[in-house]
């Protein structure tokens, strides 16, 4: 599947940019172990039961063992970016406030 931008950049030089930024993922060094998986696990810790689908070329993101659509696109790109997003949103934050909001999160789903 083509890139979303690469339909609308014709210009060499915008392309070589673009390659350029896609390969630098500086804030990767923030998520466990440099990893997407690692990172939705820690979601996962929060309860949200991640799961990810892909049908005709549409990816489907859910949340809740299934229950819930959270994120659909056409692209995988954009869906590795909001998977992205989420797994970095929780790994930055530090060790004992990770901890304490999953305690509280766990006395109010339970």
């Amino acid at each position: 599947m083509q890139h979303a931008l690469a339909r609308f950049s014709f210009n060499p030089m915008l392309s070589k940019m673009r390659i350029a930024v896609q390969m630098e993922f500086m804030w990767r060094t923030h998520l466990p172990n440099e990893s997407l998986e690692k990172g939705l696990e820690l979601a996962n810790q929060l309860y949200w039961h991640i799961a990810v689908s892909e049908n005709k070329g549409i990816w489907h993101i859910w949340a809740g063992d299934g229950e819930s659509l959270i994120f659909k696109t056409d692209s995988k790109e954009s869906a590795e970016a909001f998977l992205y997003g989420l797994a970095l949103a929780y790994s930055v934050l530090p060790g004992p406030v990770f901890e304490r909001l999953k305690a509280e999160i766990k006395q109010w789903v339970e």
